[in-house]
Order: C-alpha cells, then structure tokens, then sequence
C-alpha cells in the first residue's frame, strides 16, 4: 500500500518542494503512519524531511483560555498556525530559505526553538497532525492523506495511550475529556473543512497493521 503512496508522491512535478499532509483525529495512527512512510521513501529518495504540527502547539494559557473542556478551544486554540506557517510551510512552498521545525515543548510548556534548517528545492515534506487541512492551510499540501478511525477506536487507543496518561491522568479523566474536548472539537473541523471528503488518500487504519486504502484521487502536478 505504501508503495502506491510513495509512486504518487514521486510523480508530483513542481520546481519546488513537494508538501504532504498526513490527517486524521487523535488516535488515527498519524505518527506511526507516518513515520513508516518516511522510512520506506528515504529508501527510494534521499531528501524527505518528517515533521509534527505538535511542535507547534500553544502555550497552556492560550490553550486553555475558553476552558479545559472547551472544543471550540480544542479547535481554534492548541496550535500557532501564524508561526507554523511563516517558519515551515511557507518556506518550503516558496523553496527558499530556512525552515524551522519546532517552536514548543508541549509536555513542559515550554519553548523549545530548533536550529534553523536550509530549505532544498529537491526536498520533501511531510507533515502530520490533526486539523491540516483547516482553511487557511489546505491549500499548502500537494498531497493530502486522511487516516479514517471512528472515535471508539482512537478513544480506546487514547485510553491506552502514555502520552495522554502522563498529560490527562486516569482512564475516566481520559475520557471525560476526549468526551468533552477532543471529539466534539474534532466534529467542528469535520463541519469546517470536509477533510476526509477533500484528501486525495483516504485510508482505513483501524488496524496499525493492515491499513487499506478506501479513496484515491491523484494529485495533479502538484495541484490535488
């Protein structure tokens, strides 16, 4: 399956770098996806760049600011799309300069600035994390990838998850606030961008092990 992704990503002809966007809720199996997809394109192609929108997460006072339970906070306020796009996606759209990867630590609330990078023009990016595909960043990918799981599957996950039992705390807190927080934030970035509707991959992943590609639509020459 991988292979058919990765054909399709080399087939992208532009004169700059090649933007890739891997979706889907929490839980969707983002990171492990895509760092299989990295690994198996650096064999085949040396410049390929992996990053997380994670990296560019808000502070806790901006998250938090409409409440711990708020899904229109979960939506509107966890991540500095300004930042993310002036330091990454706009270089690497534009093929020319540096790009900066991380600007925060999420765990320790704190800000965590990484050496600036020079941009190749023979590179590409992929980038994973929810929401990618919100307005004012759809139109930067020249590939997009939607990881389909239903929100029973990724809160048992979650449930399960270290990450959010170092973050949230017990199971019942866990998914108290994935009841209140995350899924109902979720649906208003559904209602909002249509992004399993608008990918060019959709992919069922609610087996890490046997994901099965259920939508294709080749991008266009850079243009999906």
């Amino acid at each position: 399956m991988t292979s058919r992704i990765i054909k399709s990503i080399l087939e992208i002809k532009r004169e700059t770098p090649v933007l890739v966007c891997i979706d889907g809720v929490d839980g969707a199996g983002k990171t492990y996806f895509a760092r299989r997809l990295t690994n198996e394109l650096k064999s085949v192609f040396n410049n390929v760049i992996l990053c997380s929108v994670d990296n560019f997460h808000n502070n806790r006072d901006i998250r938090y600011q409409k409440g711990k339970d708020s899904d229109i906070g979960f939506y509107e306020d966890s991540y500095n799309y300004s930042k993310l796009i002036s330091n990454l996606l706009m270089p690497f759209k534009m093929g020319t300069g540096v790009y900066i990867d991380s600007i925060f630590d999420v765990d320790n609330n704190t800000t965590n600035i990484s050496r600036a990078k020079e941009v190749s023009m023979d590179s590409i990016l992929i980038l994973e994390g929810v929401f990618l595909q919100r307005p004012e960043l759809s139109h930067f990918w020249d590939l997009r990838i939607f990881l389909d799981v239903d929100f029973e599957t990724t809160l048992n996950r979650n449930i399960n998850r270290q990450i959010d039992k170092s973050r949230i705390g017990l199971k019942e807190e866990i998914k108290l606030r994935y009841k209140t927080r995350y899924m109902p934030g979720q649906k208003l970035y559904f209602k909002q961008a249509d992004p399993k509707e608008n990918a060019n991959i959709v992919i069922d992943n609610s087996d890490y092990n046997k994901p099965l590609i259920t939508k294709y639509k080749a991008p266009n020459n850079g243009n999906p």
